[in-house]
């Protein structure tokens, strides 16, 4: 009974467009925490993902009015020595009227490449084009709805494999011996498609108050095996929500959260956003704001990423840390991210024209300034 009045005082709230109420945000943020800590651990993506972009929500395309380029680098080290290698170049272009003040849609483009191992016994490249689609709901809302499209890559390199066909009788290890496995391609190509949608509602400042969505990947189930047995990948469900619940003494304050689901099993991402702007005269620095954002990821995981943010670039760097004794375990023990991104709003400003009537009054005299 209680979710459900907090849900109806929220609706309401953005229906009206009246100002946020701290306790309809506290009981809202409560309700999705409670929802969240009931899955089940498993590993998260990415540190910050909002910064994938089109890898987290095709609808990132049109998010906002900047022409964005954003690199995302990842590095993951495992319990058994060997790391895992992510870069990620994610392009965002915003589409508008004549005018350039209405943004209605966006087109995003997305290259990608996961690399297991040293000498990398498993690649994972492509590239993937999205196009999305703004629907104004109020001045100060709107939601995007976006469809995508790549093409990937996997390969497997078995240089260096051993197995136990290699080892003869009486002779010992011999490298030159066949391996004896099914492996029939060493590469595989294929096509995922994935569909998203993201709700956001902005201040009058355009400055973002609450933001909402939902995508799916690999949607056709494409075929990923390397031998006769096909293999259909599971269908990927990401979620991810946010709000600004504080802005005092030039502190903002927002929580977010992330939800991931795959065969059957969840896995999450919360954290706050502590944001504050750099009071600074320097050309470099000037209106440009420093966040902090610690997270708690399943699988009691703790991850923290620092951000300096300017109107056009914005550096970051994440990093990730497994506590668990990870001995025999084919897990990870720590991951770091770094996050360059270059922007430029390419808009144009809506010029508000005078309310000529409530200026003047018939039967008066006016000097013309």
């Amino acid at each position: 009974m209680m979710i459900y009045k907090t849900y109806k005082q929220f609706a309401r709230m953005i229906k009206t467009h009246k100002p946020v109420n701290l306790k309809i945000l506290l009981g809202f943020g409560l309700v999705l925490a409670g929802f969240t800590l009931r899955t089940d651990a498993q590993e998260f993506n990415r540190i910050n993902p909002n910064l994938s972009l089109m890898q987290t929500n095709p609808a990132f395309a049109s998010f906002d009015n900047d022409l964005k380029a954003v690199l995302h680098y990842r590095s993951m080290y495992s319990a058994i020595g060997q790391n895992f290698v992510s870069p990620v170049i994610n392009v965002a272009v915003p589409l508008f009227d004549k005018s350039r003040t209405n943004r209605w849609g966006g087109l995003g483009f997305t290259l990608a490449s996961d690399k297991a191992g040293e000498n990398a016994y498993l690649m994972n490249t492509g590239f993937r084009v999205s196009f999305a689609y703004n629907i104004k709901l109020s001045p100060q809302q709107s939601v995007s709805a976006a469809i995508s499209a790549g093409i990937f890559r996997r390969s497997v390199n078995t240089d260096g494999f051993t197995t136990g066909s290699q080892y003869i009788p009486g002779q010992g290890y011999d490298p030159s011996a066949p391996l004896n496995e099914t492996i029939q391609n060493q590469a595989k190509s294929y096509l995922d498609l994935a569909a998203g949608c993201i709700w956001q509602y902005r201040d009058k400042q355009e400055k973002l108050l609450f933001y909402a969505g939902v995508s799916a990947y690999k949607l056709n189930r494409p075929n990923i095996s390397f031998t006769d047995m096909p293999y259909e990948s599971r269908i990927t469900y990401l979620g991810l929500a946010g709000f600004r619940l504080i802005k005092r003494n030039q502190l903002t304050i927002s929580p977010e959260g992330s939800l991931r689901y795959v065969d059957k099993r969840m896995s999450y991402s919360i954290g706050t956003r502590f944001e504050f702007p750099l009071g600074t005269e320097s050309k470099m620095l000037r209106q440009s704001s420093l966040s902090v954002t610690p997270r708690y990821i399943s699988g009691n995981i703790v991850a923290c990423s620092l951000e300096l943010n300017h109107k056009n670039y914005a550096i970051g760097f994440g990093y990730e840390y497994n506590p668990a004794d990870l001995t025999g375990v084919a897990g990870y023990l720590e991951a770091y991210e770094v996050m360059l991104t270059l922007k430029k709003n390419i808009s144009k400003k809506r010029i508000e024209k005078p309310d000529v009537d409530s200026k003047y009054e018939i039967g008066k005299k006016y000097e013309i300034e």
